[in-house]
């Protein structure tokens, strides 16, 4: 399958906004019962950084007005995750299925896309269990590192053999919001920043008894 990505640059935080989260996560931690050290509310604001300044502050509010217990770090990337928020495993794992055929065209996250290529050869030997659970465990590090690392969703095009099916999933995508209006090709994924660069394969190694196990290495993913 041939897959179409697209990048985007996003804006840092200026100094003098990062002050101001600075403040606003001790007042927040305060507000929640709780406490926070200048110096932790200044290695949150770093974290932060990458979001813009609005979002961030609106994630607080939300955090104050919605959120019991601590305030960690997940907590407020989870409010300030901008639009769409990833599926879940569960989700992408569907989403993913129809990538076993290749006459499919699909369209998937590449947090999907990484995770599929460690659960296929797994898939491969039968194990539908197995692979699902080796989906779940590589979907679920991907979408976490992506977020702590300030990215976000975007959706790109693999495109399987049979041409009379590819028209009709991408409509639907875009009935879905996933992509835009235009020809769904190189640059056409909707948005944002490319986190993983770095992806996992999986290999299948079978011991003296006939007993596969799965492992692992990270690789820079090439398309099919």
């Amino acid at each position: 399958m041939l897959s179409a990505q697209n990048l985007s640059v996003r804006s840092r935080m200026t100094l003098e906004e990062q002050k101001q989260v600075i403040q606003a996560l001790v007042v927040t931690a305060e507000v929640m019962g709780g406490e926070m050290t200048p110096i932790a509310a200044r290695v949150f604001a770093r974290d932060l950084s990458v979001y813009p300044f609005a979002s961030v502050m609106r994630a607080l509010e939300r955090c104050r007005r919605e959120h019991a217990g601590r305030l960690v770090l997940k907590v407020i990337l989870d409010m300030v995750d901008p639009g769409r928020g990833w599926p879940s495993a569960s989700e992408a794992w569907a989403a993913a299925l129809p990538a076993l055929d290749e006459r499919e065209t699909v369209v998937w996250s590449k947090e999907t896309r990484a995770a599929w290529n460690v659960a296929r050869p797994v898939m491969l030997t039968g194990d539908k269990v197995g692979a699902r659970m080796a989906f779940i465990a590589a979907y679920d590090r991907l979408v976490g590192n992506a977020k702590l690392n300030g990215c976000t969703l975007s959706y790109e095009v693999s495109y399987g053999w049979d041409e009379t099916g590819r028209e009709a999933a991408i409509e639907r995508a875009r009935e879905h919001g996933l992509l835009g209006n235009g020809r769904a090709e190189s640059g056409d994924a909707r948005s944002l920043t490319d986190c993983n660069d770095v992806e996992i394969e999986t290999s299948l190694e079978v011991d003296e008894s006939g007993v596969a196990s799965l492992s692992s290495a990270s690789i820079d993913r090439k398309n099919k």
